[in-house]
Order: C-alpha cells, then sequence, then structure tokens
C-alpha cells in the first residue's frame, strides 16, 4: 500500500453527539481529544502512519471523513449491557468514497459510574475495529490512487 502523497484532512462530525451517560452520571469523553472525530482522525493517522500535519509538497490525494453516526449505550438488556455504533464515511480527493460500520457490544453492570466507565473504556476498542474495517475494505485501495 503506497501512502506517499496521501494527506489527512479535516474529519467532522455530520451528528451532535449526546455525550452524557446514565442521565448524568459521567460525561464520556474522547480522551485527550476535543471531540469523538478529532479522535476518529488520529486513530486513521496512527494506523495509516500519515503525518496530519501539512507537508511542505503537495499531496496526490487528500482523505476526509465524515462521522454520520456515533452512538452509545450503558442501559440495553435490563441495565447489564452496552453498545457504541459508528458510521464514518471517508472521502478522497479522487473521487472516491467509502462508508464503514462498527457495533460493538458489552458488558456494563447495574451500578451507573463503573457501568459509565465500561462505556468509555470501549471507545477506543469500537474505533479500532471500525479503522480495521476501512483498511481490509476491497474499496479502500482505490481511495489512495
Amino acid at each position: 500500500m503506497d501512502l506517499k502523497g496521501v494527506e489527512l484532512g479535516s474529519f467532522v462530525s455530520d451528528v451532535e453527539v449526546h455525550p452524557i451517560c446514565r442521565g448524568g452520571w459521567a460525561k464520556i469523553t474522547p480522551g485527550d481529544e476535543k471531540n469523538f472525530e478529532s479522535y476518529v482522525r488520529h486513530a486513521v493517522a496512527d494506523e495509516l502512519k500519515l503525518a496530519i500535519k501539512d507537508s511542505n509538497s503537495a499531496p496526490r490525494v487528500t482523505l476526509t471523513g465524515h462521522v454520520e453516526r456515533l452512538n452509545f449505550s450503558s442501559t440495553v438488556d435490563w441495565l447489564s449491557a452496552g453498545f457504541w455504533d459508528i458510521r464514518l464515511r471517508i472521502e478522497s480527493s479522487n473521487g472516491h468514497m467509502l462508508t464503514v460500520e462498527q457495533k460493538n457490544s458489552f458488558e456494563t453492570g447495574y451500578h451507573d459510574v463503573p457501568a459509565c466507565e465500561k462505556v468509555a473504556a470501549q471507545f477506543p476498542i469500537v474505533v479500532r475495529a471500525l479503522i480495521s474495517s476501512l483498511v481490509a475494505s476491497p474499496d479502500f485501495l482505490p481511495l489512495l490512487k
């Protein structure tokens, strides 16, 4: 996979994310990032080993991202399970586009604070799975040409 000349552009959220868990017991945050789409952008850059900074030369293609869905719950199955559900659309400046989706379910528990901590801990896991689906897709390489 030739990544020379590939630049990572902006990632935006097409949806409003409600980061409150269990009626206000906790706010789910994306680690050190300002927002969830920035977290996803950095994760894509890490996976592809792409520099997020602008380079001195003009890129061959620029990839941009749209987070089209980003939901979570900690109250499935009588408060004992939760999920993250993400849909990401990647667009290339060459006109190609790819949409991937990932939904991960997990156990949370009945107590509010530990359940919300489990939701927060699962976000990096679902993002890694989403990005794995992205790069494994047969439609990924055309984005880079």
